[in-house]
């Protein structure tokens, strides 16, 4: 049967138990003031990348691009990057060419070197078409996971980097994904290696700060957990280990990163702020268990 699949790559006609089903809803059509939105910022993002032509133009892109803190990416990664250029956007944000070139044939040769990583491939992303099958994306997410537990042998595979591996890999190259991977865990404003690392350190100190924004921005809500013994580590892990990746609509998932990739983590904590706040009407009214079952519905 054939799948239908949403413009992320998603099995659309996939039922909670894997089956494939006729699928009988219309596609969604983009307005014509919406593609040209789309079109207007497309091209804006186009010369922010390659440039006009001339050397000069070429030269100022990417000096523009090379500033995380200007104002103008900043405002442009707020609204957006196009699906046909984020690839593009998030590996030059994280210096991902740069890699490569000064480390030709790594990644290949970590690949070949690489041992067996098989735990949580299967549980990556199962209704993406990408990931359906054994052979195909599968095999590429085992291949960048393997190189990457090489590659940083201190830390090696930690469960959530899957998930993060996995979206990159829809996005652009095996290599590209590897190296995208490298940058988000080891330099700024990313910084997420240290969440993987012995005794999880700097994911309770995420988790305390996460704790304490809740407190100051959210106070009703703040005392509802704490009447109802529910700790943010019940609900939260996961949703800072893999930056949303691992629970949430790519629709939201990407622009998270959009924004993460250069402002790094006070966008984390902004998103976490918002979903709570949309949703805390709805907490207030339920206890313990209703409410974490509300957080795994959450997405919905």
């Amino acid at each position: 049967m054939k799948h239908k699949l949403d413009r992320f790559g998603f099995i659309l006609n996939m039922d909670s138990h894997g089956n494939v089903h006729e699928h009988d809803e219309p596609e969604p059509i983009r307005t014509f003031a919406a593609q040209k939105r789309v079109d207007v910022r497309t091209r804006k993002w186009n010369v922010m990348l390659f440039g006009t032509g001339s050397n000069s133009t070429k030269t100022s892109n990417r000096k523009f691009m090379g500033s995380l803190h200007h104002r103008k990416l900043k405002s442009r990664l707020r609204k957006g990057v196009p699906d046909t250029q984020r690839a593009a956007v998030w590996c030059r944000l994280a210096g991902v060419a740069e890699k490569i070139k000064t480390h030709p044939g790594t990644y290949k040769r970590l690949v070949q070197q690489s041992e067996t990583i098989e735990r949580d491939i299967h549980r990556t992303f199962p209704r993406h078409s990408m990931f359906f099958e054994r052979r195909g994306g599968q095999a590429s997410l085992r291949r960048v996971l393997k190189a990457y537990s090489l590659y940083d042998r201190e830390i090696g595979y930690c469960q959530g980097m899957n998930f993060i591996a996995g979206m990159f890999l829809t996005l652009m190259t095996e290599e590209e994904a590897f190296w995208l991977l490298v940058a988000v865990m080891n330099d700024k404003p990313c910084c997420m290696r240290g969440l993987f690392g012995e005794g999880m350190r700097e994911t309770h100190q995420v988790l305390y700060v996460a704790e304490k924004l809740i407190h100051q921005f959210l106070p009703k809500l703040a005392r509802h957990f704490d009447k109802e013994h529910l700790h943010i580590t019940m609900f939260a892990t996961q949703w800072l280990l893999t930056q949303f990746t691992s629970s949430f609509p790519f629709e939201l998932v990407t622009r998270v990163w959009d924004c993460f990739l250069q402002e790094g983590w006070k966008i984390t904590y902004r998103v976490m702020l918002a979903l709570l706040s949309t949703n805390q009407s709805n907490i207030l009214q339920h206890g313990f268990e209703e409410i974490l079952a509300l957080f795994r519905e959450l997405p919905d």
